[in-house]
Parts: C-alpha cells; sequence; structure tokens
C-alpha cells in the first residue's frame, strides 16, 4: 500500500481515546526478535481499478520487492499476513511466482518455493452472499477508499474467485509448505450494519485451513492499540506457524548418522510423546500452566525453572501438559520422563545423547553442528562432562545459534525416581554451569532432591508445596465438581441432587493439596459396575476415616484410600496380590496376555480372563488399556510405594519386592524353560539370513521376549530371601545355564539384545547365585556365556544359528 495507505491499513484506530500504535513495528519484532518485517506498498485508492487486473498487477509488484529484499537468502522461510484484499494479492502472488518456476525465468520463481506461512486477516477466498449488491455499493462507497471497496467489487465476480483459490490450490500440491490459517470477523462495518460481517467464516474458508473468529469488525480485523486478549489470540496461533518455517527440520540422511553414532545411547522411550502420563486438567491447573507457560516464552527470565512438590501433587501431568503446549508453540526442544517402569529411562549415561539427539531432529544446524562435534570421537569413551560438552553446549551453543537466535525448552521430569542420585546431580551442576552459554532453557519436574542447587545462578524455583493453600483447594474442587458432574450425568434421574455439596466439600478436604488423591477417588467412583455402587463408593470415600500416621502428613489420606481400594478389590478377586506382584516390579508394561502367560501359563483364556478379572477392581489405581496388545502400568509412583510398606498396606496386602523380583524370575525361568525348545525357532531356514529376513520368520511371543529380556534382572533384584526361597532360584538358574542359555542366546539375537545380555551376565557373574555356585556344572556355564558374549556378541548384526539336520545350538557367524 502507499505509505498513508499503510498507516490506514495497520494502525489502530484514530479516535482521541485510544493511542494510535503501529503494531508492526511495536508488538511483533517483541514477540519475533529474529523476524525481518516488511510492509509491502500498493496503491489501493483507485476504487473503479480494483479489479483482478489491478491485483496481478500488485502481485507482481510484491514479487519485485521480495526479490530485492531477498538477495542474501532466497531459501529464507516467508510468513506473509495478507489483510482483505491483502490476502488475494498475496495468492495471486504466489500463483504468478510458481508460473516463473515452473518456466524457470527471473528470481521470483523462488518465492514460491520458498517454505512459508500464510495468515489471511478477513480475506473472502469464497466471495460473500452480498452478491451483486456488493458491486453497487463499491460504486455508493467509492469516495471511502481503501480495502472496503476492493473487496467488495472482487466479492460480486465469485467465478474469477473460484480460479484464484483453484490456481492456488494447485502452488500449495507442488510448492514447499504453506501453512495457512484463515481469521474472519464476527461484526459488521457501521456503513454496512444491515448485511452484518462483510468477510464471514463461509466467505473466509480455504480447504482444509482452520478458521478463527475474531470479535472485531473488517476494519479493526489488522489494527491493535494493546497487547490485549484478541492481540493475544492473534499471536497465540501466529506462533506455531512462524516457529514451523523459521528452524528446518534435519534431513533423514543427517539424523541416520546420527542415530548411528548415538543408537546405543539413545533411549527411544523416554520422550512425552512415547510415556503414558494423562495430561493434566487443564481447567482446574490452568494458574499453574500460566506461570510455567509464561516463563517458557519470556526469554528474559532465568534459564532453568525447577517445579518441587511432595507425590500426588501433580509434577508429571503439569510437565506433560506444558510438552504439548511447547510443541504447539513450536518452541519444545525435547523433552526426558523418568519412568518407574522403564529401566533405560533411570540410566542417566544416556540422558544427554537422547537429548542432543532430540533436538537435532527439529533442527538442520543442531543437527550439522552436533555431527561436527563428534567427528573422529567415540561417546562411550567420554566422561559425563566431554559429553554434555560435545554433545548440548558445544552444538547448542549461542554463538552457534542452531535455532536461529531463538531458545529451546528441555523438559525433564521425575529425576527423583533415578538411583544414582550422585549422577543426576552432576548432570544438574552441569546444566547450571553451561545455562548461559546454550540456545536452551530447561524446565525440571521433581521431589525436592537436595539443597545443593538453592542458591544456584539462572535458577526460578517453584515449589507446589508452597503454592497458597486456598488456590491449591479451589483447584481441587474444580477438578472433583467437573468430573461428579460426569459421573451424575451417567446417573440420569438419579443424579438429581448428587453429589450434595456436602459431599464434594468431603472429598476436597480429604485431597487437599493432592491432586492424585482426587483423581484416584473419581476414578474409583466412576469405576463402580452399576448407579448404586456408584454412589455407594461416594458415600464410603467420605465415611472413611484415614489410617494412622503422622500428624498432617498428607499422604496419609491418600494411603488410607489405597486401603480402601485394595481391600475391595479382594473381595472381587483372589488373584490381587499375584497380580500387584508382577506389575510393580516389571521393568516393562506388561499385557494382559503376558500376565497371565506368566503367571498362569497352562489356563491359556481361563487365566486371560483371571487376570482381567483382578484388574478390573484396580482400574483407579491402574491404567489398563483396551487393546490387549498394550501394557498396563501403574497410575502414579505413590501407589506401589503403599504397597511395599508394611506401615500403610498391611500384612494383607503388603508386597515384598524382593520376593516378587524371586518369584517373577522363577516365573521368566519357567516359562522359558517351556518355550526356548527347537520347535520354537525351526522356521527359520537360514541361520545366517540377514537380520530383517530372521524376524519376519521367527515368531517370539510378548511373555518370551520379556523373560529373556529382563530374567537376570529379576534374579540380581532378589535378595535377603529365605533359605528355601533363594535355593530354589539357585536350582532353577544353574538348570537354565545347564540346559537353555544357548536357545536364550539365540533369541537374544533375534530380538536384537546381545549386547543387553553381555550386560545382565556380568551382573548376573557378581551376584550371589553365581558365586555359590562356583565348581558347579551351572557356574561353569555362566562363566562360558559370559566369556562368549565379550568376544563379540554384543553386535546386532550376529547370529548365534542351529543346524537345521542335527538340530545342534552353539555356532555363530558374523553378517555383512
Amino acid at each position: 500500500m502507499g505509505k498513508k495507505q499503510t498507516r490506514r491499513a495497520w494502525f489502530s484506530h484514530s479516535k482521541p481515546d485510544i493511542k494510535k500504535v503501529m503494531w508492526l513495528q511495536e508488538y511483533l519484532p517483541k514477540d519475533f526478535p529474529a523476524a525481518r518485517i516488511m510492509a509491502f506498498e500498493y496503491n489501493s485508492r483507485w476504487l473503479y481499478e480494483a479489479d483482478f487486473q489491478g491485483l496481478e498487477e500488485h502481485a507482481s509488484a510484491l514479487l519485485d520487492a521480495l526479490v530485492e529484499q531477498r538477495q542474501d537468502s532466497f531459501s529464507r522461510p516467508i510468513l506473509f499476513i495478507g489483510h482483505s484484499y491483502g490476502g488475494l494479492v498475496v495468492k495471486q502472488a504466489l500463483v504468478l511466482s510458481h508460473k516463473f518456476e515452473t518456466e524457470g525465468t527471473n528470481d521470483r520463481k523462488w518465492i514460491a518455493s520458498a517454505e512459508s506461512g500464510i495468515i489471511f486477516l478477513g480475506t473472502p477466498h469464497q466471495g460473500s452472499n452480498y452478491g451483486m449488491i456488493a458491486l453497487v455499493l463499491s460504486f455508493i462507497y467509492r469516495p471511502l477508499g481503501g480495502n472496503y471497496t476492493q473487496v467488495l467489487r472482487l466479492l460480486s465476480d465469485g467465478e474469477r474467485l473460484v480460479q484464484l483459490d483453484n490456481e492456488f490450490k494447485e502452488v500449495l500440491s507442488r510448492g514447499a509448505t504453506k501453512r495457512t490459517i484463515c481469521f474472519y470477523e464476527t461484526k459488521g462495518q457501521a456503513w454496512t450494519w444491515a448485511f452484518g460481517p462483510l468477510v464471514t467464516r463461509l466467505s473466509a474458508r480455504f480447504g482444509l485451513s482452520p478458521e478463527v473468529a475474531m470479535e472485531c469488525n473488517h476494519n479493526e480485523m489488522s489494527k491493535f492499540s494493546e497487547r490485549d486478549e484478541r492481540y493475544e489470540k492473534f499471536i497465540g496461533k501466529l506462533k506455531p506457524v512462524y516457529t514451523s518455517l523459521a528452524i528446518p527440520v534435519a534431513n533423514e540422511a543427517v539424523t541416520n548418522e546420527l542415530r548411528k553414532k548415538l543408537s546405543v545411547r539413545i533411549i527411544s522411550g523416554s520422550a512425552y510423546s512415547s510415556t503414558e502420563i494423562e495430561r493434566c486438567n487443564v481447567v482446574a491447573r490452568e494458574p499453574i500452566l500460566k506461570r510455567v507457560v509464561d516463563w517458557a516464552h519470556d526469554t528474559t527470565q532465568e534459564k532453568v525453572c525447577w517445579m518441587t512438590g511432595m507425590a500426588g501433587k501433580g509434577k508429571s501431568t503439569i510437565a506433560y501438559t506444558l510438552c504439548e503446549r511447547l510443541k504447539d508453540d513450536g518452541i519444545l526442544g525435547a523433552s526426558f520422563f523418568c519412568s518407574t517402569t522403564e529401566d533405560e529411562t533411570h540410566n542417566m549415561r544416556h540422558l544427554i545423547p537422547t537429548i542432543a539427539y532430540a533436538l537435532s531432529e527439529n533442527s538442520q544446524r543442531m543437527a550439522d553442528a552436533l555431527l561436527r562435534a563428534l567427528e573422529g570421537k567415540d561417546v562411550g569413551d567420554m566422561n559425563l562432562r566431554d559429553t554434555f560438552t560435545t554433545l548440548i553446549s558445544s552444538p547448542a551453543s549461542v554463538s552457534e545459534s542452531p535455532f536461529r537466535g531463538q531458545t529451546r525448552i528441555v523438559v525433564l521430569d521425575g529425576f527423583d525416581q533415578v538411583k544414582d542420585r550422585e549422577r543426576v546431580e552432576a548432570i544438574l551442576s552441569l546444566i547450571f554451569e553451561h545455562a548461559d552459554r546454550v540456545a536452551l532453557r530447561f524446565f525440571i519436574s521433581s521431589r525436592p532432591l537436595s539443597d545443593r542447587f538453592e542458591n544456584a545462578p539462572q535458577l526460578k524455583p517453584f515449589d507446589l508445596d508452597k503454592y497458597p493453600e486456598e488456590e491449591v483447594r479451589g483447584h481441587i474442587k474444580l477438578y472433583v465438581q467437573q468430573r461428579l458432574r460426569e459421573l451424575a450425568n451417567r446417573l440420569g434421574d438419579q443424579g438429581k441432587g448428587w453429589p450434595t455439596e456436602q459431599q464434594v466439600e468431603a472429598v476436597v478436604d480429604r485431597a487437599s493439596p493432592l491432586f492424585i488423591y482426587a483423581a484416584t477417588v473419581c476414578s474409583y467412583i466412576g469405576e463402580a459396575k452399576n448407579k448404586d455402587q456408584i454412589k455407594r463408593r461416594l458415600q464410603a470415600v467420605v465415611d472413611k476415616a484415614p489410617v494412622k500416621g503422622s500428624p498432617g502428613l498428607a499422604t496419609d489420606k491418600l494411603y488410607a484410600l489405597y486401603a480402601q481400594i485394595t481391600k475391595a478389590a479382594g473381595k472381587e478377586s483372589n488373584d490381587i496380590n499375584s497380580v500387584l506382584g508382577v506389575i510393580i516390579v516389571a521393568r516393562d508394561h506388561l499385557s494382559i496376555q503376558s500376565i497371565a502367560s506368566l503367571l498362569f501359563p497352562n489356563d491359556g483364556e481361563e487365566g486371560e480372563k483371571r487376570i482381567s478379572a483382578a484388574l478390573s477392581a484396580l482400574r483407579s489405581v491402574l491404567s489398563v488399556p483396551n487393546d490387549e496388545n498394550e501394557g498396563v502400568r501403574v497410575i502414579h509412583t505413590s501407589f506401589p510405594d503403599f504397597l511395599t510398606d508394611p506401615t500403610r498396606s498391611g500384612e494383607t496386602y503388603y508386597l515384598n519386592p524382593s520376593e516378587c523380583h524371586r518369584q517373577l524370575a522363577t516365573n521368566c525361568l519357567s516359562l522359558m524353560e517351556e518355550m526356548l525348545n527347537k520347535d520354537e525357532i525351526e522356521g527359520l531356514q537360514d541361520p545366517y539370513s540377514p537380520m530383517d529376513k530372521v524376524k519376519e520368520q521367527v515368531y517370539i511371543p510378548g511373555a518370551l521376549e520379556y523373560s529373556c529380556v529382563h530374567w537376570i534382572s529379576h534374579v540380581v533384584e532378589a535378595y535377603d530371601l529365605k533359605p528355601e526361597s533363594a535355593k530354589e532360584l539357585e536350582e532353577a538358574v544353574t538348570s537354565f545355564f545347564e540346559v537353555r542359555v544357548l536357545r536364550w542366546l539365540v533369541h537374544m539375537s533375534v530380538l536384537g539384545k546381545l549386547s543387553h545380555a553381555a550386560a545382565s551376565l556380568r551382573k548376573l557373574e557378581l551376584h550371589s547365585i553365581c558365586k555359590s555356585s562356583e565348581g558347579k556344572h551351572g557356574g561353569q556355564k555362566a562363566h562360558v556365556a559370559v566369556t562368549f558374549c565379550r568376544r563379540g556378541l554384543s553386535s546386532s548384526n550376529i547370529l548365534l544359528g542351529f543346524d537345521a539336520n542335527t538340530k545342534e545350538i552353539g555356532y555363530c557367524k558374523t553378517i555383512s
């Protein structure tokens, strides 16, 4: 537009009580400091020229202006913001550029091929219901000038709008990615009050682009006098588009090369998207989420935000929901969630490579810098400090600018669950030490670890335990009311007047300050089998007195609830303890079928029914998937804490972890004794086939796979056993090495887990069972197996084989 028209289109109202603001200059640079902002000028005063011939002239001028401004980088992404007629100019410009690209003429061709996003503000893609009225109005209101009459004339030319729409869709189908959002107004202009909004939702609709309503009229659509709710709504939609364009994603060849260099040390199940943590209730936790999100977007604040709080405060669910928000906003760099049931996530040696790889996946610059940093180096030979410097500090340094002047957030959750506290604190020390040097900021959520970092530089502490009690209670009440209201709807007529205010208050009193209590009790009530039981369970929770414990200890109330749930479950199934014993010590989430195979290997479907019956009574504390192939998991770590503490769970439901490990180890060995036979691998016709073909030929059931991978882990964790239990386990291990060890190694080879087998055997070699078997055949077998693995079997491209004729196992060969 001409300078006069630029001011009129983008400046706020010229009313005496409203400050004039050119938000493109005053607001936008603060939200996008790394962006270059250009306002395109064109003459829109001559209304009678506002036809498609004029549109093409403006589009051609826009291309020339962009080429002139982009001489330094034709591949730099572009984000267009087009208001009204300007949105049509942008579409026409990209159509013209696409034609130049096809013909291979001049530099205008690069515009269409550049990665771009387009924000349409009140652009009439589909014309308008005004029809011919628009044509008449365009002459009546000619003296008004500006976009009004241009749009009105174009609205009457529906056929040409459709043609432009189709031509632009052709550009989208063949060019680089174009991310589009269409805003439309909800109010009419003063001079069109009888006809309503000029550009309605139907008029603004374009393909599958999201349509967003703005509470304003057509003229106000491109004007913001302050950073108010309307501006924040606009920016909230703009940021994800901007960030998705600003940093090119690493190409597949580079990420594949990085994966080769780091594969052994990347934990695939640690990212938030791989976890099964439930997102928090947004309504109830919005005040806390807003504080954390505001920190994430305000780069002037501290580099490390550490949220602490006792178990049950909802730290992990907040961290999970934060990851979703940050991903939508385009500033999530990486996430790492330590899980009680995923052993690998407790290996702090692998945390840094996992974070580095995740960062590189979303930034070509980061990936390139990481490859340069790794040149000629082996991560396995580095100490912790060198690993952090090489994989994080150097490639993600501010000077490298891997994110084009922006920062990315790394979310770390559950460090308090890691046993190796010394290594955790060493990693935290490195994070604080390098905080000022990297283009990263860190959000950490855990129970309090130590006082060591209280005065660390760049630390923003956020203690949930110090959050105002009344506010926490209010958040919990919102949550309880919402959940019980949903249950009341299920009750139909019986839900009238239920729950009472007294019942809601009683639940909130018991839950505060623990969100996990509120979530558990609502789930427990909701899992009732019928309407009457729903009511009875709520009343029972209200009436039940808490178990004895330290005065005022918040977790006492939670453990009292767990006692009530397990007692009720015990009345419905006799298998509760056996099933829970497997679930709380399992190294991975086991499916119902796998649990049944381990506990009741000879019962088939009947065993699965028994497991399902036991689990149905525990759905408030366990996540039981509908898919039979997915694993059952504990919802919160406080439940295993309750079960493994005899002072909390009592004699009936107490589970001794050591005994649970012993029982599961014995079950794994029994299952392998039964299933590791010749028939299991006879489908393998060529023992030296490439591994991908081997995996196609051999089927290993889930329970057998779990047993092969984790049996040693359970043996090692079984200590302080009764003499008869220790002897039983020792005999089972000795028998295994006498008969099944080579068959086991074949299966571990097929699973690509030989390096894991070697590491596990080293641990077993140091265990009392192997030591007590010295001189016995079992001890010799264990020693042979460990030596065998150390001589090269840690590579996944080596396969132990068997002779198809003699059916003898015991030789191996490297597969190229």
